[in-house]
């Protein structure tokens, strides 16, 4: 599949999720054009829109204890819609997960 792939299996975006928290913001994975902090922004904001992710604070003004984090209620079954110009590419290098690879 190519990077404009509107979405993704949700396994898929939960795994770049947890991959990528864990990295510090300011992490570029070689190739990459985002660093880990704009990816995680990017996943934060379209997992919002889409209920993956739940937060407590206002879009962009997270502090420790309101931090996003991934909704344990969400479907994790299904897909999550990234949309056209979602940079699958850097996620995939920066997590080292594709967005093929079936995922529990």
């Amino acid at each position: 599949m190519s990077d404009d792939r509107r979405s993704v299996m949700a396994s898929t975006f939960r795994a770049w999720w947890q991959s990528l928290v864990e990295l510090e913001p300011n992490t570029r994975a070689p190739g990459n054009v985002l660093n880990t902090g704009a990816l995680l922004a990017f996943l934060a904001e379209t997992g919002a829109r889409r209920g993956a992710i739940v937060t407590a604070a206002a879009p962009g003004h997270h502090t420790p204890d309101s931090a996003p984090e991934l909704n344990p209620n969400f479907d994790w079954n299904g897909e999550i819609a990234l949309g056209p110009d979602a940079p699958i590419a850097d996620l995939e290098r920066a997590s080292g997960i594709s967005e093929q690879a079936p995922l529990a």
